[in-house]
């Protein structure tokens, strides 16, 4: 497309007009802009924004997740905005019109999320046909009602990621819904039991390309199963815990031996993460290189402290670890990671007793690429010697900084230094 000005403006403004930059420069600076800039601004500036605005690269990261607006302002928001490709609908009371204009108007959806309920009053209606597009479904209940696998395979029939935030169903149609699917279903996330505290992993076993799996709740209704029940998991590659007593005092960390060929693992407000845990989860999973254990409330979930973060010296294989929300771990045990022989990443997010002074530990990791810190609880530059400085190529990114002296100061030493300037935990 030949650059063209924008509407209403003279040539004479030309070298002025932001107008008049060519298309993927334009694409580019939109590249850094949110989602209310490309949807509710630079649209409506000229129609050569409009079109530059529209690129589908820049939709692929935004979730547009209606709270508290009209049903008139959803509906235009989908009518403006045709390359939205995920859409959170839960909050939401959905009618005819609603899922109509969703439909007719952004035809690169392939994430969406909604309540069964308002699907299951839409079928009523008989208005769904198949949305071939959606590649990721993820399902909530507000009600007590059983999800019917056929429809969803009938609505949703290129499904490739599926999540649910209760298990709403009978188990023995669970089990035929993913025999259907066991050569496309890549993602599936969903409570570890049912409500009558039946463990679903042996249900799992027909998705023989099942890659990642998501777990919450997980009960002791686990270690009732059998290997050879699950021995379909050990083609897992990442896993996922939500709320569960995995890593609990007691909790040996045996459970992953039924994931043995994990290569990424995710602890979300799980119960105490011991360091008899941690050495089994090396022994069981020694591919293991991407760790997270993250505790979103405090005073809840991962109680991981100093002498813990010993054990990780055990995962060879280990390149990157996030520990998020922890009050306990110190900068003492910070010292323990120098001994993860493949560590290149490391992000401290939220753990107030950790202080800048631990850089001075972090800047001697030689094989660390990336360490990403929170400022949050430290104001004062740290005074770093040459002595200390041994790894000059780090790059270090900080979570809450208001003082950019702290960078000045830090630049010093290390020429790569830069904010976080939004943290998505």
């Amino acid at each position: 497309m030949d650059d063209e000005p924008c509407d209403g403006e003279s040539s004479l403004d030309m070298t002025l007009n932001a107008g008049f930059l060519p298309r993927d420069v334009l694409v580019k600076i939109f590249s850094y802009c949110s989602f209310n800039d490309l949807a509710k601004s630079f649209q409506f500036v000229c129609s050569w924004w409009q079109d530059a605005s529209r690129e589908r690269c820049l939709w692929k990261h935004f979730s547009y997740e209606p709270r508290g607006v009209t049903k008139e302002e959803i509906i235009n928001m989908f009518r403006i905005c045709p390359q939205l490709k995920a859409v959170n609908l839960m909050s939401v009371t959905i009618d005819e019109e609603i899922f109509l204009e969703l439909i007719v108007n952004c035809p690169y959806l392939e994430v969406l999320s909604i309540s069964w309920d308002a699907v299951y009053e839409l079928i009523n209606l008989a208005i769904i046909q198949p949305l071939t597009n959606i590649k990721t479904l993820k399902l909530s209940r507000k009600e007590n009602m059983i999800i019917d696998f056929e429809h969803v395979n009938n609505i949703f029939p290129n499904l490739e990621h599926l999540e649910f935030d209760v298990l709403f169903c009978r188990l023995k149609d669970l089990m035929i819904y993913l025999q259907e699917k066991r050569n496309s279903l890549h993602t599936l996330s969903l409570p570890c039991c049912s409500d009558d505290g039946c463990c679903i992993l042996p249900y799992t076993e027909a998705c023989s390309n099942l890659k990642t799996l998501s777990l919450r709740n997980l009960c002791d209704s686990v270690e009732s199963v059998s290997y050879d029940e699950v021995r379909h998991l050990k083609n897992i590659t990442s896993l996922t815990f939500h709320y569960s007593d995995v890593g609990a005092e007691g909790e040996d960390g045996t459970v992953f031996k039924f994931f043995p060929n994990i290569v990424e693992l995710r602890l979300y407000v799980c119960t105490q993460t011991s360091g008899k845990f941690l050495y089994e989860l090396s022994l069981s999973c020694p591919a293991l290189r991407k760790l997270t254990i993250s505790n979103e409330w405090h005073g809840l979930g991962s109680v991981l402290q100093d002498h813990n973060l010993e054990q990780l010296s055990n995962l060879k294989s280990l390149t990157h670890l996030t520990i998020r929300f922890n009050g306990f771990i110190t900068d003492e045990g910070i010292k323990y990671l120098e001994e993860i022989p493949c560590l290149t990443y490391l992000d401290l997010y939220d753990c107030e007793q950790v202080t800048i002074q631990c850089l001075k530990v972090v800047c001697s990791f030689s094989k660390l690429e990336v360490f990403k810190f929170d400022l949050q609880y430290n104001d004062l530059p740290i005074d770093l010697t040459t002595d200390y400085v041994k790894n000059k190529n780090l790059q270090l990114r900080f979570y809450n900084c208001n003082d950019l002296s702290v960078l000045q100061h830090l630049k010093k030493k290390f020429p790569n230094v830069g904010v976080i300037e939004e943290n998505h935990c």
